[in-house]
Formats: structure tokens, sequence, C-alpha cells
């Protein structure tokens, strides 16, 4: 019976070891990305904007005005 209760005791130990490779990992990773945002930030571009603001606006409203009416589908008596 002891040798099971040692047994035991050793393999509760030893699972807890792998605990240390995940944070270096996770340190790991999280320099590369501080080191790509670095590098991302010094050479930015501006972003330019190529959408006609109307033709925008005229999706948006037919978007909302199909959600009108399917609304009425299926909801032919609003409470």
């Amino acid at each position: 019976m002891m040798r099971i209760v040692r047994l035991f005791a050793v393999i509760q130990h030893n699972t807890p070891t792998i605990l240390p490779g995940l944070q270096l990992g996770e340190r790991l990773l999280t320099d590369i990305n501080a080191q790509g945002k670095v590098k991302h930030n010094q050479t930015q571009k501006p972003y330019i904007w190529h959408a006609d603001p109307n033709a925008i606006i005229a999706v948006r409203n037919r978007g909302l005005q199909a959600l009108k009416s399917s609304h009425q589908i299926f909801n032919p008596h609003p409470a």
C-alpha cells in the first residue's frame, strides 16, 4: 500500500512542471508581437478612403428597408 501512495505523490508532484514551459512560450509570443508592432508603427502608411459616401448611405438605407419589410412579414401585428 505504501508504494502506491508514494508513486501517486510522485505523479502529483511532476504534473505541474509543464507550466513553466507554457509561460516561457507565452512570453516568447508576447515579445514577438511587441517587436512586430514596433516595426509596423515605424513603417505605417495613412489610410486612404476610396468608397463614395453616398453609395454607403444608399446601401445602409436599402438594408434598413429590407429589415423593416422582413419584420412586417414575420410580425404582421406589432404590439
